[in-house]
């Protein structure tokens, strides 16, 4: 994860039997198979004699996963890496070590024996791509910040395109997915603000209009001006009013002449029965 700890993705295993004995875990029959986003498997798939030599294993930490075709966080920070480490730890000797059943210290063991144990890689291919959560078509060197930097879209900000940009909050933000690219939708502020933030209660109340007049997500804005008020600016502010000839969409600067505390108002209320 940082280059000091890692955990694992997957594990390679001589027989399926070392799965169990070695790694403590089920052995997967068959060319790998996942039934979880995290799941860490062990496979002998790869670990037979055929072909001897230029022999070739491929891991797709994507590919045959539940959420394959739709990314969801969890697959994501499963498969982010910062550093990638490739643990090798035996070597398939082709029986070779039979040889040494009857040396007890191991120095005394035919260089002939020994000399044929090494690891031969011939190439090493890692694919990826930059975590922009499915809001980025591309990711080009910047320059200037010396790293790759996600091209957002669909209303996204962030380093990673990993929240909403400012006054698009109406919907909670998503990752995008190659059938929907959950697109960040403005809130609907009537012009009276610059931001806005989202509360799922609001949500969960009907209580914010979106921007096509229906009460659906959570919106709230933030800072309203023109003297404007409530979760949409939609309302004037205390002690302002709109005049029944002004047909501008603000709240003019003219405070209610005859405004009292409510509980004065409440006070006031005399009951007359209805003779």
């Amino acid at each position: 994860m940082d280059g000091v700890e890692y955990t694992p993705w997957q594990y390679y295993a001589i027989s399926d039997t070392e799965c169990l004995t070695r790694y403590n875990i089920t052995p997967r029959f068959g060319p790998p198979t996942y039934k979880r986003d995290d799941e860490v498997i062990c496979t002998s798939y790869y670990s037979r004699l055929v072909p001897l030599e230029h022999g070739e294993i491929h891991t797709s930490l994507i590919n045959g996963r539940p959420s394959a075709d739709q990314l969801t966080p969890e697959l994501l920070d499963f498969t982010s890496a910062r550093y990638i480490r490739l643990r090798l730890q035996r070597i398939r000797t082709l029986n070779a070590d039979l040889m040494t059943l009857s040396y007890r210290d191991p120095k005394e063991v035919d260089p002939i024996v020994t000399r044929r144990y090494y690891y031969s890689i011939k190439d090493i291919s890692v694919g990826g791509m930059c975590i922009c959560y499915g809001h980025a078509q591309s990711c080009p060197w910047d320059p200037v910040a010396k790293k790759l930097q996600c091209v957002c879209e669909h209303n996204t900000c962030g380093e990673s395109c990993n929240e909403c940009c400012p006054g698009y909050h109406q919907e909670p933000w998503q990752p995008g997915t190659l059938s929907n690219g959950n697109t960040c939708e403005k809130c609907n502020c009537h012009n009276k603000a610059e931001d806005c933030y989202y509360n799922q209660t609001m949500d969960d109340h009907k209580m914010s209009m979106n921007s096509h007049g229906h009460f659906h997500g959570g919106g709230v804005c933030i800072d309203c001006t023109q003297n404007t008020a409530g979760v949409n600016c939609e309302t004037c502010a205390d002690g302002f009013y709109r005049p029944h000839e002004v047909l501008s969409p603000h709240c003019p600067i003219i405070r209610c002449p005859f405004c009292v505390p409510m509980v004065t108002v409440i006070q006031s209320i005399k009951m007359v029965p209805i003779s």
